[in-house]
C-alpha cells in the first residue's frame, strides 16, 4: 500500500470516528436536557401547587416515574425549613426506585440524625435562577451501591427561596447505553464529570474504588481520570489533556465573574471607572 493511499485511509477512519463521536455527544446533550427539563418541569409544578401532604405524594411520583424509565433513580423535593409545615423543619418528599421499578416513598432525611440543608446539592440551589439546574459529581449511592449523578433546580415563588427538587440518575444503565454506542467506533469511549471524576468506563472495575465506611460497612466511588493515569501511564497522556481543558474553563469562568462585578460595581457607583485597556 503506497503512501497516498495510507493517507486516504487514515483520513476517512478520522472522519469516521468524528462524526460517530458528534453523534454520541448529541444523543448524551439530549440526555442531559431531558432530565434536566423533567427537573425544572418537577419544580414549576410543586411551586404552583397547594402545599398539601397528600396531593403532593400523589402527585410528586408520578412526574419523577417518567413513565416508567429505570435510568432514574428516585428524586423529591427539598423544602427549607417549615416553609411547607410551620411544625416541621425537615419536610422532604423523596421516593427512590426499587430493583423492581417501583417508587418507594424514603423518609430517612427528615430524621433527627439526618437532614438535608446542609448537603452541597442543596445548598448549591439557593444560587440557582429558576431557569438553571445544577449536576452533582458522579458518585456510588451508599444505599444502592449504584453510581449516580443528581441534577438540581431550585424551588422558588415569585422571589421567596423555597428549597430545591433532585432527580437521580444511574450511571450503570448509561453504562450499557454507551457500550452499545461504542461499537459503531471500534474504538472505546468513557466520560467524566466536571471534575474529571469517571461517570462511564468501558471496564468499570478500573476506576471503582472500594473500602470501608466507619460503620463497617462496604463503600465505592469512582476515582478521577488523573488517578487512572497515574495508574496506568498510557492514560496519562489523556488525563492530563482533560485537566487543561478543565484549567481553561475555570479561568474563563473567573474571568467572566470578575468582569461581571466590575460592571455591577460600576453601574452601583458610577464616579468609579476603570482604566480602558490599550
Amino acid at each position: 500500500m503506497n503512501t497516498e493511499s495510507k493517507s486516504l485511509i487514515v483520513a476517512e477512519s478520522s472522519r469516521f470516528v468524528t462524526q460517530a463521536s458528534n453523534a454520541i455527544v448529541l444523543r448524551l446533550s439530549a440526555r442531559v436536557r431531558e432530565i434536566e427539563a423533567l427537573a425544572r418541569t418537577l419544580s414549576s409544578t410543586v411551586a404552583a401547587l397547594p402545599r398539601t401532604d397528600e396531593l403532593l405524594r400523589r402527585l410528586v411520583p408520578s412526574l419523577i416515574g417518567f413513565q416508567g424509565d429505570r435510568a432514574i433513580a428516585g428524586g423529591g423535593i427539598w423544602p427549607e425549613p417549615y416553609a411547607f409545615d410551620p411544625q416541621r423543619e425537615r419536610y422532604s418528599l423523596f421516593w427512590d426506585r426499587a430493583d423492581r421499578g417501583e417508587l418507594t416513598f424514603v423518609d430517612s432525611y427528615n430524621q433527627s440524625s439526618g437532614g438535608y440543608h446542609g448537603e452541597p446539592w442543596y445548598v448549591v440551589a439557593r444560587h440557582l435562577q429558576p431557569d438553571q439546574c445544577c449536576w452533582s459529581a458522579s458518585y456510588m449511592d451508599s444505599h444502592s451501591y449504584r453510581p449516580m449523578v443528581t441534577c438540581t433546580a431550585p424551588l422558588w415563588d415569585n422571589e421567596q427561596f423555597l428549597g430545591a427538587v433532585t432527580i437521580d440518575l444511574r450511571l450503570d444503565q448509561l453504562n450499557a447505553t454507551i457500550a452499545s454506542w461504542q461499537q459503531t467506533t471500534g474504538g472505546y469511549i468513557f466520560t467524566v464529570d466536571r471534575s474529571n471524576r469517571f461517570i462511564t468506563f468501558p471496564e468499570p472495575a478500573r476506576v471503582t474504588r472500594h473500602g470501608h465506611d466507619a460503620s463497617g460497612r462496604q463503600t465505592s466511588e469512582l476515582i478521577q481520570a488523573l488517578e487512572l493515569g497515574e495508574a496506568e501511564p498510557a492514560f496519562l497522556p489523556i488525563a492530563t489533556a482533560l485537566e487543561a481543558v478543565n484549567q481553561k474553563l475555570i479561568a474563563a469562568a473567573a474571568s467572566e465573574e470578575i468582569e461581571a462585578i466590575a460592571t455591577a460595581i460600576e453601574k452601583t457607583v458610577p464616579l468609579l471607572t476603570r482604566p480602558k485597556p490599550n
